[in-house]
């Protein structure tokens, strides 16, 4: 298994519990729960669509104009999730600073190991 995969796997309670926190601090809750298991789901469905991407090449994941987001996991997770949070009255706005969180969680964890 890919070491950051292990990593978002092995810490998940830890990564819920900080995003969470990130997102109830700075207002993002208003439209879902503040509960841990409500961002559990969450954390998960994108740490398992990482882990998904990392199976497929551990190479650093580059960003080019013509590449076909509709087959990448990660992609697919993100659009499936945007969609959901939309029908809950989150803005895109909100939903991509939600992920700014995430890898802030992930970036501060790695920084702890």
């Amino acid at each position: 298994m890919h070491p950051l995969a292990l990593l978002l796997k092995e810490h998940e309670g830890w990564l819920v519990r900080r995003v969470r926190d990130y997102a109830v601090e700075r207002e993002y809750n208003r439209y879902t729960s503040p509960l841990e298991e409500a961002w559990r789901v969450s954390v998960a469905g994108l740490t398992d669509s990482i882990c998904a991407a990392l199976e497929l090449s551990s190479d650093p994941w580059e960003l080019g104009p013509d590449d076909d987001f509709m087959h990448d996991p990660v992609a697919a997770f993100g659009v499936q999730e945007a969609q959901k949070h939309r029908t809950r009255g989150i803005t895109l706005e909100m939903f991509l600073g939600l992920m700014k969180y995430y890898r802030q969680a992930v970036v501060s964890q790695r920084l702890v190991e």
